[in-house]
């Protein structure tokens, strides 16, 4: 497995999807809150699937609330997570 993090978007209406795969780590940590909050400001709402992300450095899992506050409608965004979904 890759240490890397790679994501794919794939784009939905309403909620287009990022998906996470790879480690989330210290160096991650910028692209990842830049690469969120531009979804955030592009698509207006946004699921983001984890089931592929490997967390290496724990603070580094802050990306997601610094891009919700970063973002221009951060007010209006939303953030909760769930358990996934199981078949």
């Amino acid at each position: 497995m890759s240490d890397d993090l790679t994501y794919q978007v794939i784009p939905r209406d309403p909620v287009s999807t990022l998906v996470l795969t790879g480690a989330l780590h210290r160096t991650s940590l910028a692209e990842l809150v830049t690469t969120v909050q531009k979804l955030l400001l592009d698509h207006g709402h946004l699921l983001v699937d984890l089931t592929g992300l490997r967390v290496r450095w724990p603070p580094a899992i802050r990306a997601f609330t610094t891009a919700l506050a970063r973002s221009a409608d951060g007010p209006r965004h939303g953030w909760s997570c769930s358990p996934p979904m199981t078949r």
